[in-house]
């Protein structure tokens, strides 16, 4: 299962909710692997989007409706991450 999330994330932005149907799951339990994953150091969170100092709302799109401070969340691969998928692949 690891492994399978990784993968995802590594293929780039995914909300929550499509990939846990992806992987039949539920939400909240998706929730839990990826902060145990931060945790084990296989993936780093940050803000999806950079809010532009003369914007109240992000910059990262010109429809963005977000607000600074509720901004989502963005999980990306660690190095370690990296080295789980690729032992996949040999």
């Amino acid at each position: 299962m690891i492994r399978d999330i990784a993968e995802k994330v590594a293929g780039g932005g995914i909300a929550i909710s499509l990939l846990a149907a992806d992987l039949g799951i539920s939400q909240e339990r998706l929730l839990h692997q990826l902060e145990m994953m931060e945790h084990m150091g296989y993936l780093s969170r940050d803000a999806a989007c950079t809010p532009g100092e003369e914007m109240p709302a992000c910059a990262c799109c010109s429809g963005c409706s977000k607000k600074m401070g509720d901004m989502p969340t963005r999980f990306t691969l660690t190095e370690k991450g990296r080295r789980l998928i690729a032992l996949r692949l040999e």
